[in-house]
C-alpha cells in the first residue's frame, strides 16, 4: 500500500509527488526540505487543521502565508496546493483530498477543499464566511491524482450557498452545508482518518531527578514519557510473574543496545499521585535517569511511542540517532524493522544515520523469502538545486538492497565513501 503526498508552491517544492510506503527514511543534506515536508504532513494528519483550522502549534507555524508559499510570494492570487492520495481505501471511504491555501491579510487561509471517494466528491470554495459547495460524480482518478489536486474549482449555478464563521476549519464548514452535502462529508469520518498519527521531535525533553503527579499532555518532545512508564509500573505487583508487553520490549532493547538493563519507577509514597523518580539499572547499579548518559532519556520517548501503538499507527520520528552510540542506533533500526514486520507501526523517519538504515536493510535481507514477512520500505532522498527542492524515491528491495533507480548524487556520494574506506 502506497499513499501519495503532493505539494505545489510550498516553500522550495513545486509539483512534487512523494510516495509514502509503510517505512520511509527521509535522507539528504541539511536545508533540503525534509523537516518542511514532515511538518506539513503532520499538520494535515492531525485535528489541528481539520477541526480547529489552526496552522500553528508549538511544533510548527504555518500561520503566515509567506512562510508557506516561500520565495516569490507577491500576488494576491498566489496559492499553495496540498493533496493526499490514500491507497487501499474502500470505495465509500475517503480516497483523496485536494486543498488550496492562500493569503487573507497575509495570514494563511483555506481557499478550497476537495474530498473524493471512488464514486463521489465534494467541491468547496471558501471566501471569508461565504461557502459554495457541490457534490458530483468523482473526477478523481489515481493515475491523474496530481492533476486533480492542482485543478481549480470553478463555481457554477449548481453550487449551493451557505454561510459560517469567518475562515472556518473543514469541520465547521461541514456543519454549515445543506443536508446532502453535510451528510456526505459526515460519512467520510474525517476524525478517524486524521487522528492516527504521532510525531516525535528531534529535540526531546530533558530528564529530571523527580516528576510530580501533575498530568502532562502528550507532546512531540516526549515530556509525557515518564508518566506513561509510571502508569505501567503502578499496575505491576511485586510478585507478578510477567511484565507488560511494552516493558518487556523496552528492557529487551536496553540490553541489546547496551543503554540499560532495566527501566524502573521509584515512588516516594504509597499514594497514587505520589511524586516519583525514573530509575535506570545498568551493570547491577540502579541510577537516576539524570545520572546516566543523555542518550537514554532522549531515546525513551521514541521507544515508548514505537512500542505502545498498535494496528498500523503512523509515526513520524525526527533524528532518532541524536545522542546515541552507533550500536544503539543499529539496535533502533532493528526495532523499527520488527515493529514494521508485525504491522503495528508505519514510519516516516528523518535521519542522517547509516547505522539505523543499514540494520533495517540487514534484517530485511536476513528474513528475505519468509512467507510471513512483507515490508514496503524506501528511501526518500532530498536535494536542492537552482530551481528548488527535489525528492527521489529509492525502493528498498525485499532482500534489503537498494533499487538501481537512484539519483546520481545519492549513488556517487556513497560509492566514493566506500572507495575511500578501502584505501584507508
Amino acid at each position: 500500500m502506497t499513499n501519495t503526498f503532493f505539494v505545489d508552491h510550498f516553500r522550495g517544492f513545486k509539483k512534487t509527488a512523494i510516495p509514502i510506503k509503510e517505512v520511509n527514511f527521509f535522507v539528504g543534506e541539511n536545508s533540503t526540505g525534509k523537516t518542511s515536508i514532515i511538518s506539513l504532513i503532520s499538520l494535515f494528519s492531525s485535528g489541528n487543521f481539520w477541526f480547529d483550522g489552526d496552522f500553528r502549534t508549538k511544533d510548527y507555524n504555518f500561520s503566515f502565508f509567506g512562510d508557506v508559499y516561500g520565495k516569490g510570494f507577491r500576488s494576491k492570487n498566489a496559492e499553495t496546493t496540498v493533496g493526499l492520495l490514500m491507497d487501499g481505501a474502500k470505495d465509500n471511504e475517503l480516497q483523496a483530498y485536494g486543498i488550496k491555501l492562500g493569503s487573507v491579510g497575509g495570514k494563511t487561509a483555506l481557499k478550497s477543499l476537495k474530498l473524493a471517494t471512488a464514486t463521489k466528491e465534494i467541491q468547496i470554495l471558501i471566501n471569508g464566511s461565504e461557502i459554495q459547495s457541490m457534490v458530483t460524480e468523482t473526477k478523481f482518478k489515481k493515475a491523474s491524482f496530481s492533476d486533480w489536486a492542482l485543478e481549480k474549482i470553478v463555481p457554477s449555478k449548481e453550487f449551493q450557498q451557505a454561510t459560517t464563521k469567518h475562515n472556518p476549519p473543514p469541520f465547521f464548514i461541514s456543519l454549515s452545508l445543506q443536508d446532502e452535502h453535510r451528510n456526505f462529508m459526515s460519512s467520510l469520518n474525517l476524525f478517524d482518518v486524521f487522528s492516527n498519527h504521532t510525531w516525535v521531535a528531534p529535540i526531546r525533553a530533558k530528564p529530571q531527578k523527580t516528576y510530580d503527579s501533575e498530568v502532562i499532555d502528550e507532546s512531540a518532545e516526549g515530556a509525557h514519557t515518564p508518566y506513561i512508564l509510571s502508569e505501567l509500573y503502578s499496575g505491576i505487583s511485586k510478585d507478578a510473574k510477567t511484565e507488560p508487553r511494552l516493558i518487556r520490549a523496552l528492557n529487551k532493547f536496553g540490553k541489546e543496545s547496551g543503554l540499560f538493563d532495566k527501566i524502573g519507577i521509584r515512588k516516594f509514597s504509597k499514594s497514587s499521585n505520589s511524586p516519583f523518580a525514573l530509575t535506570i539499572s545498568l551493570s547491577k547499579n540502579k541510577l537516576l535517569v539524570t545520572h546516566v548518559g543523555y542518550g537514554v532519556s532522549q531515546v525513551l520517548p521514541i521507544l515508548i511511542e514505537i512500542l505502545r501503538h498498535r494496528n498500523g499507527h503512523w509515526m513520524t520520528i525526527q533524528q532518532p540517532e541524536v545522542h546515541l552510540h552507533p550500536k544503539a542506533q543499529a539496535s533502533l533500526g532493528q526495532l523499527l524493522y520488527e515493529v514494521a514486520k508485525s504491522k503495528n507501526g508505519r514510519f516516516i523517519i528523518e535521519t542522517h544515520s547509516d547505522y539505523i538504515i543499514n540494520r533495517f536493510r540487514q534484517m530485511m535481507g536476513r528474513e528475505f523469502g519468509k512467507d510471513d514477512v512483507s515490508i514496503d520500505a524506501q528511501i526518500i532522498y532530498f536535494e536542492r538545486n537552482k530551481i528548488g527542492n527535489l525528492t527521489h524515491p529509492i525502493e528498498i528491495m525485499p532482500n534489503g538492497t537498494y533499487s538501481l533507480d537512484q539519483p546520481k548524487q545519492f549513488r556517487d556520494f556513497f560509492l566514493e565513501e566506500e572507495f575511500n574506506n578501502l584505501n584507508v
